[in-house]
């Protein structure tokens, strides 16, 4: 009862938090509008496949003068236009009384045409067409600034998005694997070698995984690289949604540190997603999706968590299978350690083999459904056909 008392206090304490934004947004900071801004605005596919926008701007000042159209129909019925009535005013008509007091003249225009700013001043609208990139510096409408802009609810959104954690099939993967995949050569080889040459070997129900270099006893030899490969079942994220953070997480299990190297984060693209073969040990990006970690800072009993940039949301996917790996900094920036006898850079990771998931390897995305991309969408034509209605 406890439980959902709170929780019922949470969402009427962010209501109230919204409404308040809301009021202090769109009634506090009202202004007037101005010739040339945008207040409406379409995007759509043109018969050659180009995205243009179609936007609606103030073109003037509302002309007010009633049209022939309103005249020569109100003589047809042998009445005069006294006025507009200016309560009912809309995007779209004009409302004229007569000297009758039974009969009122409604004039509808084929799509928005007038246009209402904060201060109540009507302006006339206008329509045209643009490029995305040109459309962005156009000067917009305070109303269809605050519409567009969702900044100030940043917050807001961060209290409603949708959490969701992702890990690995273990053993037997249906999904998605993880695990590692080395080169090693018995008798030693040159950096180029044990770097670029074919994958020797693959591991994925061991309960660990490890990304490493070991060197050789021969001077300048190398006997080992190793790189990690950690994939995640992500369609459940909504088509829709827009992925605001994520965060891939390695539980740390052994390290060694001999030459002061770090761990960095990268995309993966092995031949298939539920089993790790030899020969995809190059199939590993090399574009960093999160900041490096050193292995001086990782932890052996906890999860070091890795923050993804933009190039690492950019490797979600919410369709399919989101593939990552890591690799030894020294691997990553093909740029060998000072060699020594027998030593090595190695960090060693749970892998999803281990029971339950408090230690498997994890992402966690942040998302949620985004806002409208565009204020007032206006999708007719001008064309300034008129319908009058006796009313």
């Amino acid at each position: 009862m406890q439980s959902n008392l709170t929780q019922k206090n949470y969402f009427l304490a962010v209501s109230l938090i919204l409404v308040f934004f809301v009021f202090s947004i769109y009634f506090l900071n009202r202004e007037p509008a101005e010739v040339g801004q945008v207040i409406g605005s379409e995007t759509f596919l043109n018969d050659k496949g180009e995205i243009v926008v179609k936007y609606a701007f103030v073109s003037g000042s509302m002309d007010i003068a009633v049209s022939d159209n309103v005249v020569e129909s109100a003589k047809e019925k042998e009445i005069e236009v006294i006025a507009e009535d200016l309560e009912a005013r809309t995007s779209s008509s004009r409302t004229f009384v007569t000297n009758d007091p039974n009969i009122k003249i409604s004039e509808f225009l084929s799509g928005p045409n007038y246009y209402e700013d904060d201060l109540g001043y009507w302006w006339q609208a206008e329509y045209a067409y643009t490029t995305p990139e040109q459309f962005a510096l156009l000067p917009k409408s305070p109303e269809y600034a605050r519409l567009t802009d969702t900044s100030h609810f940043a917050f807001i959104k961060k209290a409603f998005a949708t959490t969701s954690t992702f890990y690995p099939d273990p053993d037997p993967e249906t999904s998605s694997v993880d695990g590692d995949i080395q080169r090693s050569v018995v008798a030693g080889g040159t950096w180029a070698d044990i770097r670029d040459g074919a994958g020797t070997s693959a591991a994925a129900g061991s309960g660990t995984m490890a990304t490493r270099v070991d060197t050789d006893a021969d001077a300048n030899e190398y006997d080992i690289i190793e790189r990690m490969f950690i994939l995640f079942n992500t369609p459940a994220i909504p088509d829709t949604d827009t992925i605001s953070s994520a965060t891939l997480s390695i539980f740390g299990n052994t390290k060694t540190d001999s030459f002061g190297g770090g761990v960095d984060i990268v995309s993966s693209s092995p031949a298939s997603n539920t089993a790790l073969a030899a020969t995809d040990y190059n199939s590993i990006g090399s574009v960093a999706l999160a900041t490096r970690k050193t292995i001086a800072s990782i932890s052996n009993t906890a999860y070091n968590d890795f923050a993804l940039n933009a190039s690492g949301l950019a490797n979600i996917s919410k369709t399919d299978v989101s593939k990552f790996g890591a690799r030894i900094s020294w691997d990553f920036d093909n740029t060998p350690p000072t060699w020594s006898a027998d030593v090595q850079d190695r960090f060693v990771g749970l892998s999803a083999e281990n029971p339950g998931t408090t230690s498997d390897p994890k992402l966690v995305v942040v998302h949620s459904t985004p806002p409208p991309s565009t204020g007032s969408v206006w999708n007719r034509e001008v064309i300034f056909n008129r319908e009058v209605i006796f009313q």
